[in-house]
């Protein structure tokens, strides 16, 4: 492989692991930059955009389930007082096998609103 094309894998697994903070608008400025500067120069990435953006759409349109928001505030309340300590911050692996799987995840959410 010639270098450019190492260069250009390597950007291409950083932005797809940026691109659900990108579709909801929450990453610093830089990072918004090399998005940008990628997605000009990849459909892939850009498909990936849209499966996201759609997925967002999807959720926010979504109806509220009032019992399942009055469920979870009790579920918290119940770990709040069982005493249930901090969790450790992850390691870089653990936060990129998370990313990982948060991509795989979200596939299948995509998959599961499109049938």
């Amino acid at each position: 492989m010639v270098a450019e094309d190492k260069v250009f894998v390597a950007r291409h697994e950083e932005v797809l692991l940026l691109l659900p903070w990108y579709a909801n608008g929450s990453l610093s400025a830089a990072e918004h930059r090399a998005v940008d500067q990628h997605l000009g120069t990849c459909d892939d990435c850009r498909k990936e955009l849209a499966d996201f953006q759609q997925i967002q759409n999807r959720w926010q349109h979504a109806p509220v389930d009032l019992a399942a928001e009055s469920g979870f505030a009790r579920l918290m309340a119940r770990i709040d007082a069982a005493g249930i300590p901090e969790a450790k911050p992850a390691t870089a692996h653990e936060s990129d096998r998370a990313a990982e799987g948060a991509a795989a995840r979200s596939s299948g959410l995509l998959h599961r609103f499109s049938e």
